[in-house]
């Protein structure tokens, strides 16, 4: 069989299928590593997300444990006193400092469920509230350890949970509840959600409740609504596992961060229906990951011109003169 001489049409043909196959032996597997890298840097930012979000609401899950052991141990104390007054053995026990960094008021009922005592004792407003059959009535109502929606107290401007723990004595029966509010709009729930802001600039968290409604926000007018990701929010509190996913932002006039997308993670906490939403815009999130794929793309483009260049002159190597010969370099 003769070969195929330089400059014959089958010769020409067969150089251009060894180039076109350089061409694809030499950028495909690039690409593919490429891409594949892009996905993993992907991957790592998402999972970095969910990472500091599990830090924060580890922090919210210790607060909320630290309150409810301060009630108990309080609880504990009461039922254990040597009067036999149960309001006077409340108005003689310490408050408790752990408590009093968050706490708005302490209130004691008997077994009941009537108000015996608040401290302060000029908090008037938990009274009100407990008499009328609010959220503090009712987790008062369950005898049990519990903890109530978010509400806002009386006619001021704090938004509050009631944390309730049962008064046993010494036999098991119970003598009453006692009852916390936990100032959520105040400066030590703020202070679990500011850390957000260092993720960038567009970065914001929110404390959530399980019907996705806010508790505390790095922007407070967000605090008792759906905030800027209602359906994430609604959709993760029905799963009740931690979640990372880009989401659509329900940017309100006037805001800053106009982003239609923001890389949201989503995680429960242990000691209460809540949870802690942390993330940014899409954008600002994966910005290393876009610059990756500039780069991968003007490797890309490079790399083809490099080879199309290749391909030129070797097709003008096995392309012949006039005289019948092939061009020689």
């Amino acid at each position: 069989m003769t070969p195929d001489r330089p400059g014959s049409p089958a010769g020409r043909r067969r150089a251009l299928r060894i180039l076109v196959a350089a061409v694809a032996v030499a950028i495909i597997p690039a690409g593919a590593f490429g891409w594949s890298a892009i996905a993993e840097v992907g991957d790592e930012l998402r999972s970095g997300r969910l990472r500091e979000a599990k830090l924060l609401s580890a922090q919210v899950d210790q607060f909320v444990n630290d309150a409810f052991f301060d009630l108990e141990l309080a609880a504990a104390a009461i039922a254990s006193g040597p009067a036999d007054d149960l309001a006077l053995r409340f108005k003689n026990e310490p408050d408790s400092p752990s408590l009093d960094e968050a706490t708005l008021a302490t209130l004691l009922f008997d077994e009941r469920g009537q108000i015996l005592k608040t401290k302060p004792t000029a908090f008037v407003a938990a009274q009100e509230d407990a008499m009328r059959g609010s959220e503090i009535a009712s987790v008062v109502a369950e005898s049990t350890s519990s903890i109530s929606p978010p509400f806002i107290l009386g006619s001021g401007k704090e938004v509050v949970a009631a944390l309730a723990v049962p008064i046993y004595d010494s036999s098991g029966d119970q003598l009453g509840m006692l009852v916390g509010l936990i100032d959520l709009s105040g400066p030590v729930m703020a202070g679990f959600v500011e850390p957000a802001r260092r993720i960038g600039a567009t970065g914001h968290a929110d404390l959530v409740d399980d019907r996705g409604m806010v508790l505390a926000s790095t922007n407070p007018a967000h605090v008792l609504s759906a905030g800027d990701h209602p359906e994430f929010y609604a959709e993760a509190a029905e799963l009740r596992t931690p979640v990372v996913r880009s989401v659509p932002h329900d940017a309100e006039e006037g805001d800053s961060d106009s982003s239609p997308r923001h890389v949201m993670a989503w995680v429960p906490l242990r000691n209460a229906p809540w949870a802690v939403a942390l993330g940014a815009s899409e954008p600002e999130t994966m910005a290393s990951v876009t610059q990756l794929r500039r780069t991968l793309v003007a490797t890309g483009i490079a790399s083809l011109v490099v080879l199309l260049g290749g391909l030129a002159v070797a097709f003008r190597v096995w392309h012949p003169n006039s005289d019948g010969r092939a061009t020689e370099m």
